[in-house]
């Protein structure tokens, strides 16, 4: 995960895209807040074991409104709560 800190397992679920040629090379503040309230949402959607397709669209919406993000950063945002979605965070 380039912008993160998480260490990927072997065993764990990967998402693969492709970023436009002036994707920012690193975080912006904006994108790191929106990162922390994606890892929030994902964890309150894993609450009950069951990521809905309501759920999961609230979070993608999320991420589509955020006006201080760059294109680049929301669709990274995106990839990244897609992630989330598919691989429970830590709740500690």
């Amino acid at each position: 995960i380039r912008f993160g800190g998480h260490r990927l397992q072997t065993d764990e679920k990967v998402i693969v895209f492709r970023v436009p040629a002036d994707a920012p090379v690193a975080p912006s503040a904006p994108y790191m807040s929106c990162t922390l309230l994606a890892h929030l949402g994902a964890v309150m959607a894993h609450a009950d074991s069951e990521v809905t397709i309501e759920e999961e669209q609230a979070l993608m919406g999320q991420a589509a409104k955020n006006a201080d993000l760059t294109e680049p950063e929301r669709l990274r945002l995106r990839a990244y709560m897609k992630w989330l979605l598919l691989t429970p965070p830590e709740k500690s």
